[in-house]
């Protein structure tokens, strides 16, 4: 299961990394239309801004649910889930 389970979190940190990327470069884009005054390419960043939010929702829920399937009151945003992470993974936990 540790391998496994390594996989998946190793899957979640990636997808989330290449998300917070992608925002990123919206925010500039963002940024570039709000000086030009192009209050089309503005929407159209926002829209995208949301596709983006919505996709990172999805993974936080997939986040919450290997912290119940391991038995975790908290979720990856807590210590003791990366306490216990560690435990299961031992020197893998430092990867992630």
């Amino acid at each position: 299961m540790p391998a496994d389970l390594e996989n998946v979190l190793s899957s979640l940190v990636a997808s989330e990394l290449a998300l917070f990327n992608e925002l990123a470069l919206l925010v500039d884009k963002e940024e570039e239309c709000v000086l030009a005054e192009d209050m089309e390419c503005l929407l159209t960043v926002l829209q995208e801004k949301q596709d983006v939010i919505s996709r990172q929702e999805k993974i936080h829920e997939e986040w919450s649910s290997v912290s119940a399937s391991l038995g975790i009151s908290e979720g990856r945003d807590g210590p003791v889930f990366w306490s216990h992470l560690g435990e299961l993974l031992g020197d893998g936990a430092d990867d992630l």
